[in-house]
Formats: structure tokens, C-alpha cells, sequence
């Protein structure tokens, strides 16, 4: 595939709703005309991806993509600060992050056996809230 023709795929719709259709080495969305390759959209795909979070913060509330991107990434950035302080992070109806310490352990090697230290350390842990939890009642 040449330069033009991967520039030409790049014209995506990003949205979770829209599901591909073969069409030769490349993919149509249905619904659209928007031509994608398979390394840029994974038809498996079910993560939410921060792309999908920029997606939606714009279409709910009319800013412009960059300055969704900017807002995405500032929270994003302010969650990953506070949990580098050692903070905890409470999102009411969603859950809590919290650093927990690793104690030093002892692993094994799966090839040699041989057994390996395990230095300790820090681990983000995430509770889910009740909303969050419930969700198959909802």
C-alpha cells in the first residue's frame, strides 16, 4: 500500500457504534464512506480508549477536538499526579483509586527455576463504586 492510499484510509469516523464492512484490503464503515485499514481499527476491538472519551466529551458538550483533548488529558493528568503523591483519587458513583505498597517477595524463574527478588513497590488498586458495580441492574 502506498503513501497516498494510507493517507486516504486515515479518513476514520471514530465512533464505537459504526461496525466495519469487508471491501477488499481495506474496510468501509457502514453508514459512511470513511475507508479505514486494519492495523488503524481492530474489529474486536471492545476497550474504550481515551480516543472514544475525546469523541464523546465532543459530541455531548460542542467543543472543539483540541480543546476536548485538552480537557481529556488535563483530568487524566491530574489523576495520575495525585496518585504519584500517594493520594487517593474518589470519584463519587464511579469508585476509588488508591497506591497500595508491594511487600518484597520471592518469584521463580519459569525457565531455570531459579528463584528471583522481587523489589517493593507501589500498585494503584481500583474499587468500584456501587453505581459502577450494579451495573447488570441497570
Amino acid at each position: 500500500m502506498n503513501g497516498a492510499n494510507r493517507l486516504l484510509l486515515r479518513r476514520v469516523h471514530q465512533s464505537s457504534a459504526l461496525r466495519p464492512k469487508a471491501c477488499g484490503s481495506a474496510h468501509q464503515l457502514q453508514g459512511t464512506g470513511a475507508l479505514y485499514s486494519e492495523d488503524q481499527f481492530d474489529r474486536t476491538r471492545s476497550a474504550l480508549i481515551k480516543l472514544d472519551i475525546i469523541n464523546h466529551v465532543v459530541n455531548q458538550t460542542g467543543l472543539a477536538r483540541v480543546k476536548a483533548e485538552v480537557a481529556v488529558q488535563s483530568v487524566f493528568d491530574s489523576l495520575k499526579d495525585a496518585l504519584a503523591r500517594g493520594d487517593r483519587v474518589e470519584l463519587r458513583g464511579f469508585g476509588i483509586f488508591t497506591v497500595q505498597r508491594r511487600k518484597t517477595g520471592v518469584g521463580r524463574n519459569p525457565r531455570t527455576r531459579e528463584e528471583v527478588a522481587i523489589a517493593p513497590g507501589h500498585a494503584v488498586r481500583f474499587r468500584p463504586g456501587k453505581q459502577l458495580r450494579h451495573l447488570d441492574e441497570v
